[in-house]
Order: C-alpha cells, then structure tokens, then sequence
C-alpha cells in the first residue's frame, strides 16, 4: 500500500511539474509575442566615444540588436566603406529622398546632409529587432515625431570639458581651428543633455557600454508587457 501511495505521488508530482512548465511556456510564448521591438538613439559631442559604445553593445547584443546606417552626401574617409559606416550618396541622390520623406531625420553639417534612413527602422522590425541610431540632438527630437516609431534616447557626455577637448585634439584628423569650433559646438550640446531619457558619463568605456546595456535591457522588459 505504502509503495503505491509513493508511486501516485510521484505520478501527480510529475504531472504537476510538467504541467507548471507548460504554463510557464506559455507565459513567455505570450510575453515574446506582446513584445514591441523599439529604436534606441545614442547622442552625445564629437569625441565622446559614441561609436565606440554603440559598437560595443551591438557586440553583446547582436541576437536582438541592428545598427542604422546613415546616409551622407560628404566623402569617404581612408578605410570607410559604402554601406558599412555610412551609405556614401551625391547631394541630388539625398534631396530627391528627402523630398520623398524617405528620412526619419537629417540635417546638414559643416556643409554635408545626414540622415537616418527610415528602411533601416521598418527592416530592422520585420527582422524582430531593435536598432540603434546615433543622432545628434535636434535628430533625436525629429526622430521622436515620427508616428508609429517608438524611441528611448541616451545622451552620452564627457567626464568634463577639458577631456573632451583633450579626446579631440588626440585624433590628429582635424586642424586646430576644426577643432575649436567642434569644441563649441559640443559645449551647446552639452546643454540639451537634459532633453534625453537617459544620460551616461563616459568616464570608462567598460562601464559606460555596460550602463547603456543595462538601460537597453530594461527598455526591454518594459515592452514585454
């Protein structure tokens, strides 16, 4: 009698184990099929090592993350390529897309149009992916009008402005008037940092790649619901 009572409990304790786990099943089936892929945009001055960050959390991240490509109408640099770093394009090519509000947001900059292809964020959503973009602040604002887009925005800045300086003047890519005028232009975009969702310190590169992924993981969680 004993060893059949041993024997029904287990039967039902395997049962309800089982039938726990479907649920369970069940549940995250429901939470992945709920969950609303979404934009991240990464701004912050020239220097302050956003590429590098947003390369670094593609890395970690490269199952549930893309990286937009921008388009740009200025020249390539020496080892850039087309359709890696950017889509290289002549100015007629990006006005004739403009016009067709092929854009999520450009501007021109030191005499060359940029812009945030709106193919990448649509692609990027029938892949099941979020995406990235690096944008400056007034494209952040642009970016966060477009209707049916859902962006959380992170500002990156310096540990101070004589680093930044310093992490600019280091590049040797530009003359010192470039420079200077890159510099004042940061110390504006400095200001706007309150405009964002999030702001990160790049003190250490480490921990400010893993700030911005614990904020991407949490942005996450949210829209699993």
């Amino acid at each position: 009698m004993k060893v059949k009572k041993l024997l029904c409990f287990c039967f039902l304790l395997f049962f309800s184990v089982l039938f726990s786990n479907v649920i369970k099943a069940d549940e995250a089936k429901k939470i992945k099929n709920n969950y609303k892929n979404f934009g991240i945009i990464i701004s912050g001055p020239s220097g302050v090592g956003k590429t590098t960050i947003i390369e670094g959390l593609q890395k970690i991240q490269n199952k549930t993350l893309n990286v937009s490509i921008s388009a740009t109408t200025r020249q390539k640099r020496v080892g850039e390529i087309n359709g890696k770093h950017y889509y290289f394009i002549d100015k007629a090519k990006f006005q004739e897309l403009a016009k067709k509000d092929e854009f999520i947001e450009y501007a021109e900059n030191y005499g060359n149009y940029y812009g945030s292809p709106k193919r990448n964020y649509i692609e990027s959503m029938k892949q099941n992916k979020d995406i990235i973009f690096a944008l400056s602040p007034d494209g952040m604002k642009n970016a966060k009008k477009q209707k049916n887009m859902d962006f959380v925005s992170i500002f990156i800045a310096p540990p101070s402005e004589d680093a930044l300086y310093k992490r600019l003047s280091e590049r040797k890519t530009e003359t010192e008037q470039q420079v200077k005028r890159r510099f004042e232009n940061a110390r504006n975009e400095l200001k706007r940092a309150k405009e964002y969702d999030y702001v990160v310190y790049n003190v250490e590169l480490e921990n400010a790649i893993k700030q911005v992924e614990a904020i991407y993981l949490a942005e996450q969680k949210k829209r699993e619901f």
